[in-house]
């Protein structure tokens, strides 16, 4: 794959996974639109410590998607996204994509 298309993919898979930065914030977050420049700072952090790790391709991505959505409120642990991966590993095993892969990926790391 020549470089061009690796950022592509990459750019692609970024707004994929992300959700729409100009949706309007939460009411708890005031109408400064706080919630969107925090997500981007999580962004950054997550796509930092995957650098760190030199995480790529599949890893990459479940390791941000967890990172997005729980890194914050576990301090980016490495170790608790480790135990949480069975959750992913399920999901993959049966096949999951797209809305029904994250429904079942939150579903199972809330028990």
């Amino acid at each position: 794959m020549n470089r061009i298309t690796q950022v592509c993919v990459t750019i692609a898979l970024a707004l994929a996974l992300s959700p729409t930065v100009f949706a309007d914030p939460p009411a708890d977050k005031g109408s400064q639109g706080q919630g969107a420049s925090n997500h981007g700072q999580v962004v950054s952090e997550c796509n930092h410590r995957a650098n760190e790790r030199n995480l790529k391709g599949q890893d990459r991505k479940e390791w941000t998607e967890w990172c997005e959505e729980r890194g914050s409120r576990h301090n980016y642990d490495y170790q608790r996204y480790s135990s949480d991966r069975n959750c992913y590993q399920k999901a993959d095993s049966k096949g999951l994509s797209g809305d029904k892969r994250r429904k079942f990926i939150n579903d199972c790391l809330d028990k």
